[in-house]
């Protein structure tokens, strides 16, 4: 067995500390490389979202232009029906007072017209009434009746119900007369 100096052993753990020490550095080296890698994909990450933060805060700030126009266009509107409104009623008053004029002026006229008098109003008058034909009106004649107005006609509607039961008693009036049961 050899036997080894201290000067020997510290040697060897000097070779094996440096040995540990290369070791570390590697692993160091490669983990600050991983580190490195991380804080440069952390940076690229942060440079999209910053660029994402800008996308959205435009588009929000051309939501909100667009809100505004919007709310706009709305109050213009709400504005122009509004004066609508007030010109239709407006329009509709004015409508009512000429009806209202008009139903005066009728009742007006209708007051001041004189009944119809179809003798005195016609030239042919007997004639017409006996033989039929055409009227013929006097100048100045207002004539009140017009060929486009139709005259209600009594139906002649057949009630064969009521025809029915007439002869139905009428025969058992005369069964029974000759029967002599009355």
């Amino acid at each position: 067995m050899q036997r080894y100096t201290k000067v020997e052993i510290w040697m060897d753990e000097a070779e094996a500390l440096a040995l540990k020490a290369q070791e570390r550095e590697k692993v160091s080296r490669e983990e600050g490389a991983a580190l490195r890698a991380q804080l440069q994909q952390a940076a690229e990450d942060a440079r999209q979202l910053a660029t994402a933060k800008d996308e959205l805060s435009r588009v929000l700030q051309d939501t909100r232009q667009k809100l505004d126009d919007a709310e706009r266009q709305l109050d213009m509107v709400k504005k122009e029906l509004e004066a609508m409104r007030s010109e239709k009623d407006s329009r509709v008053a004015e409508l009512e007072r000429r009806l209202e004029e008009a139903d005066r002026e009728m009742e007006s006229l209708r007051l001041r017209m004189p009944p119809p008098q179809i003798e005195s109003d016609t030239e042919n008058y007997m004639k017409w009434r006996f033989c039929g034909g055409t009227l013929k009106l006097k100048k100045g004649a207002v004539p009140t009746k017009f060929e486009c107005q139709k005259t209600k006609r009594a139906s002649s509607i057949t009630r064969s119900g009521y025809d029915k039961r007439q002869k139905i008693d009428f025969y058992e009036n005369l069964l029974t007369k000759k029967c002599g049961h009355q």
